[in-house]
């Protein structure tokens, strides 16, 4: 494959099959390209995708801040077309690194962050980054494997947790919001909930973008209220391909008494699984070196859910003058 040349991304959309990594995750497609402008906004896009003579052979999601090139401050996501023999996907994924290079430098960037895969062997992108001198780093994620059958999934769980799983389901009442219910004044309740707990507020732009990819069919919001009516949880899953992603929960902290967490959790992965999905994530798991107390003990409690874990990885791409 000769004649590769770069240009901004087109509007799309683009096929899963024919660019499965495209959309293969929330925080590497689309929700994440709607979510993360209203989170970090002074981000700016430069998106581009390499054509080759029969069009597009690579999609990148890209932005830059200050110093680094990354995709919104997580890792930059590049997408070869399937079926790409590894010669010319060796060539495409070069010339997206040559690109990135050269944007770094235009823009006085002296790093990019790229999302890889970890294997005993490097892929053909761990490859050019190593040859490039960049570092690799890997993060740990919970992901549970939805398809196995009830007790099987169940048989994963902490032993400890299927008491109060069956306790919540006796208790705790969940109310669900997504397409076939798209009740928007009980959507409502989740955004101020989740600032009376987490004592942190977003924007309006911020919820907006939850409830189009809920009114779409995109995500699921979970309400959990004790029998007195008091709301005491509330979850948000977003699926993209065949994960589905928890992206947001908050539990009621002054009834800790009680074990508020285990029946939505739970109840969401039942649900991702009756939705297609295949993987259900539970979130990355914070290590003891870099993670608060709050962020291990979440780590602590979400791993009581699954045994698998997923490695990803992150290539720190030195970006020189």
């Amino acid at each position: 494959m000769t004649g590769l040349i770069v240009e901004p991304l087109a509007a799309g959309p683009f096929s899963p099959d024919d660019f499965p990594d495209w959309d293969a995750h929330p925080l590497a497609g689309g929700f994440a390209h709607r979510l993360y402008p209203t989170v970090v906004p002074d981000h700016a896009d430069h998106s581009f995708q390499v054509i080759g003579p029969g069009g597009a052979v690579l999609l990148a999601r890209c932005t830059h801040l200050k110093d680094e090139i990354s995709f919104f401050g997580l890792p930059l996501v590049l997408a070869l077309r399937q079926g790409l023999g590894a010669k010319d996907g060796r060539k495409a994924l070069a010339a997206a690194l040559d690109h990135i290079t050269a944007l770094g430098q235009r823009l006085g960037a002296v790093r990019a962050v790229i999302g890889g895969h970890v294997s005993a062997e490097a892929d053909p992108l761990g490859c050019l980054c190593i040859d490039r001198s960049a570092k690799g780093e890997t993060s740990a994620w919970i992901v549970a494997d939805l398809s196995q059958d009830d007790v099987m999934l169940k048989r994963d769980v902490r032993d400890s947790y299927r008491s109060l799983i069956n306790w919540g389901e006796r208790n705790i009442a969940v109310r669900l919001v997504n397409k076939d219910d798209p009740d928007r004044e009980a959507f409502d309740m989740f955004p101020a909930f989740h600032a009376q707990i987490s004592g942190r507020e977003r924007g309006a732009d911020y919820w907006d973008v939850y409830w189009r990819e809920i009114v779409s069919g995109g995500a699921e919001l979970m309400l959990g209220r004790l029998a007195d009516g008091t709301l005491v949880s509330g979850s948000i899953v977003v699926g993209a391909g065949q994960t589905a992603y928890y992206a947001s929960g908050v539990y009621a902290r002054d009834q800790f008494d009680k074990p508020l967490g285990h029946w939505p959790l739970w109840h969401a992965m039942l649900r991702a699984r009756q939705q297609g999905h295949r993987w259900f994530d539970a979130g990355e798991i914070q290590d003891r070196w870099h993670g608060t107390d709050k962020e291990i003990n979440i780590a602590f409690f979400k791993r009581g859910f699954s045994s698998r874990r997923f490695m990803r990885m992150r290539w720190i791409l030195p970006i020189c003058s």
